[in-house]
Formats: C-alpha cells, sequence, structure tokens
C-alpha cells in the first residue's frame, strides 16, 4: 500500500514538471525567431517576354545570339543564322524567367576576388517591350556547384547554381555543331630520274668485245 506522503512527492514532482513545461513553451513562442532572407531574383519576366538572347564567352571570344520567331519558335541570328533546337533554347530560357540566387554578398564592392572585373560570361535578355536585363558570369564559388555573378545596378556579388546557370552558358556547343576538320593532305615528292651527265665531263669509252 503505498503511504500518503508518497502519494505526496509524485503530485509535487507532477506539478512542478507541468510548470517547467508550460514556462518553456511560453519562452519558445515570445522569442525572436532568426530567419535567413532569401536573395531576390536577378529579375522575374513571363517566358514570352522573352523574345531575345544573348550569350558571351569572353575567354573563348565567341558569341551566340538567338532570336524568338513565329515560324521556328527560335532561330539562331550570329554566327551563322539558322533554326534552333526550339527545346533545348526553352531550357535556358525557362531558367531566365526567374534567376534565383542561392547566397547574396551585399557587402563585396571589390569584385576582382570574384574574377567579375574581367568576367567569364555575358547573358543579356531582350524583352518584347525593347528592353534589355544582363549580368556577368565570374569564376566557380569554393564549395563549388555554384559561380558569382553581378547585374548592373545591383550591389554586391550573388551566388548561383551552375544546375539552371550551366543550361544557358552551354547554348553555343549545344546548337551550333562543332566544324569537322578537313583531312591533311601530304605532299606527294616525285621521284628524281637519274639522267645522262652533260656536265661536260666525258664519259669512259668502253672497250669492243672481241
Amino acid at each position: 500500500m503505498i503511504r500518503k506522503t508518497t502519494w505526496i512527492v509524485l503530485a509535487t514532482f507532477g506539478v512542478v514538471l507541468l510548470v517547467a513545461f508550460l514556462l518553456n513553451s511560453s519562452r519558445d513562442e515570445s522569442g525572436p525567431v532568426e530567419t535567413t532572407p532569401t536573395p531576390q531574383p536577378l529579375w522575374t519576366v513571363a517566358s514570352e517576354d522573352i523574345v531575345g538572347l544573348m550569350v558571351e564567352d569572353l575567354e573563348a571570344g565567341e558569341t551566340i545570339e538567338l532570336e524568338r520567331d513565329p515560324v521556328d519558335l527560335w532561330k539562331i541570328v550570329s554566327p551563322r543564322p539558322g533554326a534552333a533546337d526550339p527545346a533545348r533554347v526553352e531550357r535556358a530560357i525557362g531558367w531566365l524567367t526567374s534567376p534565383a540566387p542561392r547566397a547574396e554578398i551585399p557587402e563585396a564592392t571589390d569584385l576582382q576576388p570574384f574574377q567579375l572585373d574581367e568576367p567569364s560570361y555575358r547573358i543579356e535578355v531582350r524583352l518584347a517591350g525593347g528592353s534589355n536585363l544582363s549580368f556577368s558570369v565570374g569564376r566557380e564559388a569554393p564549395t563549388g556547384g555554384s559561380r558569382y555573378v553581378s547585374m548592373a545596378g545591383r550591389v554586391g556579388v550573388l551566388v548561383v547554381s551552375s544546375f539552371g546557370l550551366d543550361e544557358v552558358l552551354t547554348l553555343h556547343r549545344d546548337l551550333l555543331p562543332t566544324p569537322t576538320p578537313e583531312p591533311t593532305v601530304e605532299p606527294t615528292v616525285a621521284p628524281t630520274v637519274q639522267g645522262p651527265d652533260l656536265s661536260g665531263t666525258p664519259l669512259p669509252t668502253l672497250a669492243p668485245t672481241p
């Protein structure tokens, strides 16, 4: 049989646990919640509003320019005019409707450590209203899987995932076939024919056969 004092001790312990639980819950609800703000996209536009795209590979000196076409959906304007694979272009356009950064470094005023003083790529989007949007692409971030970018009119440096960005940077490689090198033709050397000695040296006289 449990004594009366034991019941009193158990009841007191239960009351203490209940009070502690209520105090912790109140503290959690009233305390400030720290959150990391999500960086805003570089821009947000509708897919159909993008009517032109230019990707400049500044290191290789290559540029591809695309334009929306009512017949072929997309066509290559430069370097060689022609139809473009619409599905391949739309993958890039889908990311360019709202390029979302992973992180933002607003205090970065020196672009040299991010290779944005001399960027590797420059992307320009032309909209139906006639305005242009652009950003520059620097080196890969140390963590991998992302690159530094900067945008005119926006302070600081942004970190963008390479997953969507590569859909834009590789358009030149995917849309323009690599030219097949022409085979090297080895020059044919004519054989040397030994002719009569015309230098003036008398030829030896052969003795008659008996």
